[in-house]
């Protein structure tokens, strides 16, 4: 079979594009590895690939092409050390294996857990690091002052 764009292979599993625009999984031996197809699939990790249907909202499937969990974002990403990154209407975090949010705080955008804590930006420019759980362990920067407020004080300083 010809495709129109082919990924890389990971974990025995490659994602390709098809002659009407949309995607599937294929396995190492060319074969399809589910019926489905998708506006969109990702690489594998861990057995669990992201897919996007048609009106743009993302899940997790395993190799068979089944749904984890069951749920939708406007976002996702692939897991990283049980959890993976996730976006709904509110922004940006994280989810567990089953789908549920780890927390119920949102972000502009998160970084992947690393030692149980991640690197996050808040919606008002500040920078955290927070735990598994949402809480902020430090602040890497503070709160970003608004771009009027320091429109002002430059001319204010020039004058």
């Amino acid at each position: 079979e010809r495709y129109q764009w082919c990924g890389n292979f990971q974990e025995g599993m490659c994602p390709v594009r098809h002659a009407d625009g949309l995607y599937s999984h294929i396995g190492i031996d060319g074969s399809h590895a589910y019926h489905r197809r998708y506006r969109y699939a990702g690489d594998y990790k861990d057995g669990i690939g992201v897919v996007q249907r048609d009106d743009g909202l993302h899940t997790h499937i395993d190799r068979n092409g089944n749904q984890n969990h069951g749920k939708w974002f406007g976002n996702l990403d692939v897991y990283h050390k049980g959890f993976a990154r996730a976006e709904d209407g509110n922004g940006w975090f994280h989810i567990d294996i089953r789908g549920q949010p780890a927390y119920s705080r949102r972000f502009k955008a998160v970084e992947p857990f690393y030692n149980s804590q991640s690197r996050v930006e808040d919606f008002n420019g500040s920078l955290l690091v927070i735990d598994e759980t949402g809480n902020t362990l430090c602040i890497l920067r503070p709160p970003i002052q608004s771009l009027t407020h320091t429109r002002i004080r430059r001319e204010k300083t020039s004058t």
